[in-house]
């Protein structure tokens, strides 16, 4: 697989989901890292990596959670690097307002039983592991 072809990929393995929970998705994104290994990044200079992210926006309509997971592709003849946005949307409730915005990176396919842990334990994944997000977007885009 090409970098450039990831969003197809991912969007058909997310689309043969019966039940999108918040759990499930970002198990898909990760079993497709592990499992699809991208041509063109050296894994080893960080050019294929993970990047789990979570907080209140408001990208001007107005205030809403964002749970996502991105996997960030570093082409060696490129200047940008590409992502591949796999972003969650929920309503901006008290609760959810509540957990403070972060982040955490995954370097490597051998760093992801870590990664997996740091996700399962996270604030945000104890809120909404069995939610349905209200929005669901997946997108790849130069940074």
């Amino acid at each position: 697989m090409t970098p450039d072809q990831s969003e197809d990929m991912l969007r058909q393995r997310v689309e043969a989901l019966s039940n999108p929970t918040v759990e499930t998705l970002l198990s898909q994104m990760v079993a497709f890292y592990v499992e699809q290994r991208a041509e063109g990044p050296d894994i080893d200079a960080d050019g294929d990596m993970l990047l789990y992210q979570w907080g209140v926006y408001d990208w001007g309509k107005g205030e809403r959670f964002e749970l996502s997971i991105v996997r960030q592709f570093i082409l060696p003849e490129e200047d940008e690097p590409y992502q591949l946005h796999l972003t969650m949307v929920f309503p901006a409730t008290p609760e959810l307002r509540a957990i403070p915005s972060g982040n955490q990176w995954c370097t490597a396919p051998s760093d992801v039983a870590r990664f997996m842990e740091f996700i399962r334990s996270s604030t945000a994944l104890k809120h909404l592991h069995d939610q349905v997000p209200r929005d669901l977007s997946i997108h790849y885009e130069p940074c």
